[in-house]
């Protein structure tokens, strides 16, 4: 709503009172206009502080993308099911980075090396090697 009202300011009195629970409520991390305003305003560690296992928020990408794209629909055609698939591996790779950026920026090394891990582990491509290199993360 701040977006069309062009008041997106006002989204920094309200992630100051975010608490981790609200977050894991709402999703934040599957929320693109959330996503988008912690980057606009440089909150990352923000983002890090309603995070405590960002481990868990990748597998939990990870299994979401899987249970949809393992389980199509009858109806689902072949270019269906190949857009799901790319669009959940995307997702999973653009997760990988803001998770990473997030722990790094509150000084969380050891999350961000895991979720880099993690990340390679969930999704071993060349793709996701050169999402997090074009990010700057360097594969630990």
């Amino acid at each position: 709503m701040n977006d069309l009202l062009d008041e997106n300011a006002r989204f920094l009195p309200w992630l100051d009172r975010l608490d981790e629970t609200t977050a894991n409520h709402l999703e934040v991390v599957r929320n693109h206009c959330f996503l988008r305003l912690i980057e606009e305003f440089d909150r990352w560690t923000d983002l890090a502080r309603v995070i405590k296992d960002p481990v868990r928020v990748l597998r939990s990408e990870h299994e979401l993308g899987a249970g949809v794209t393992g389980n199509p629909p009858d109806w689902a055609s072949a270019d269906d099911r190949a857009a799901a698939r790319s669009h959940f591996a995307a997702s999973l790779r653009n997760k990988a980075v803001v998770l990473h950026r997030a722990m790094r920026a509150a000084g969380r090394d050891a999350d961000a090396s895991a979720v880099i891990s993690e990340a390679m582990r969930l999704d071993p491509s060349a793709e996701m090697t050169e999402a997090l290199a074009d990010a700057g993360v360097e594969e630990t």
